[in-house]
């Protein structure tokens, strides 16, 4: 492909007249890309520990906060973190973040939701989790920027944990037959065992000696 190559020409040597030396062409210097900007902050969870908060092309207009103030988590779930909300200032010439957001703890199971105009959109299947860390990228002005405004990205993000389920209970242990007479327990001691069985001689002898 065709690529347009900017030079520097320098006369070596002064003067008018005939003779000038020998002309020094330098190359261009290469373009150095501009680094995105990156920001850090962490927060205190409602439940324990410090959420890490590190954001990439931006930086935070304003300090990450923990809102426990928030709607019910879909399908009876729990919030045990709150949602973690920040507002980013995006750097001159990008218009999406990177956000990485870092938990005490993930648990089994646990889904990862954007809440946007008081609206959970489960953005599980978008994000990447590597530990107890979450990183997704936003786009400025599209579903998941809570903030209208250009250049500007709002990013409340709720780690849910689905309510547990309650595991079947076992039915209770049989206490004996339909025709009255005992079970016994495969626990049940060899004395005690015994003394069911002494019973009924017991009886019968006594019937014995009342007829004698």
């Amino acid at each position: 492909s065709n690529k347009t190559v900017g030079l520097t020409v320098t006369a070596a040597g002064g003067g008018g007249g005939g003779g000038g030396g020998p002309i020094i062409i330098q190359p261009p210097q290469p373009e150095t890309p501009p680094q995105p900007t990156t920001d850090s902050a962490s927060v205190q969870s409602p439940a324990g520990g410090q959420i890490q908060i590190v954001v990439e092309g931006g930086t935070f207009r304003e300090s990450p906060a923990v809102d426990r103030n928030i709607p019910p988590p879909p399908e009876g779930g729990s919030a045990p973190h709150g949602a973690v909300s920040f507002t980013v200032q995006l750097s001159q010439g990008q218009d999406s973040i990177t956000i990485r957001v870092t938990f005490p703890n993930i648990p089994q199971g646990a889904r990862i939701y954007k809440l946007v105009r008081g609206q959970y959109i489960d953005v599980t299947n978008r994000v990447q989790i590597s530990g107890n860390t979450v990183i997704l990228t936003i786009r400025d002005n599209t579903e998941l920027d809570a903030n209208p405004q250009s250049g500007v990205i709002s990013d409340p993000i709720v780690l849910v944990v689905p309510q547990q389920q309650q595991g079947g209970q076992q039915p209770p242990a049989q206490q004996g037959g339909g025709g009255g007479g005992c079970s016994m327990g495969a626990g049940a001691s060899p004395v005690n065992s015994l003394l069911w069985l002494l019973v009924p001689a017991l009886v019968l002898a006594r019937r014995v000696r009342k007829n004698f």
